[in-house]
């Protein structure tokens, strides 16, 4: 593999914001369209084509865990062998973070909100289960305040609101801890890292860490 190091004062942020949805009328639907074409030819397969056969998800479309699992652990060993922290955004491989986010802040910075899943996955890794606990101090800290004033968050509907008008964004988040069959709580969202395994004292959900190659 080559490496090639390049001073920051170099790095410039790309021209397009990525985060827009792109149309076709935009210049930059046909570049991409005409990079992952050129990119489809090299590989032997169509790009567009593998994405959706092997992405379960509906609307955003994510590689599912087999594909990547494997080329991630393997980009991890290949980072630490270098000496170097490694990140990873996608939630299906968060056990595989040096810190509980993913953008790659140090921890010894200690600059990050640790009330999250991703924390939970790296504490379970370290003790072999975590409880909500563990995480409660600085979820109750950042995230007392309404679930409905919530700022940019999609509350649903109008009937999901008025059963939630009076609960915090905590109280949310415990709940959706402890729903195990809700998609979004630990035991669905994370690819089958963190696997629920009984209640702890305050009847919330302990999960005990699965490891995952």
């Amino acid at each position: 593999m080559k490496i090639q190091e390049i001073e920051f004062s170099r790095l410039i942020p790309a021209d397009y914001n990525p985060r827009v949805a792109l149309t076709p009328d935009m210049p930059e639907f046909e570049r991409l369209k005409n990079r992952y074409a050129a990119m489809s030819e090299v590989l032997g397969y169509d790009i567009h084509q593998f994405y959706m056969e092997n992405s379960k998800q509906q609307g955003y479309k994510r590689l599912n865990r087999a594909i990547k699992a494997p080329i991630i652990h393997r980009m991890r060993e290949l980072t630490h062998s270098l000496g170097m922290r490694f990140h990873v955004s996608d939630a299906f491989c968060r056990e595989c973070n040096d810190a509980c986010n993913c953008c790659g802040v140090p921890p010894e910075w200690g600059v990050s909100q640790t009330g999250n899943i991703g924390n939970a996955i790296i504490i379970a890794r370290e003790k072999g289960f975590v409880t909500f606990s563990d995480v409660m101090e600085s979820i109750n800290k950042y995230f007392d305040f309404p679930w409905v004033g919530a700022c940019g968050y999609n509350t649903g509907s109008n009937k999901a609101r008025a059963l939630l008008y009076d609960t915090t964004m905590a109280q949310w988040l415990r709940s959706n801890w402890n729903d195990t069959k809700k998609g979004t709580s630990p035991a669905r969202a994370y690819g089958g890292v963190l696997v629920p395994d009984g209640k702890d004292e305050n009847g919330d959900v302990i999960y005990r860490y699965a490891i995952k190659r």
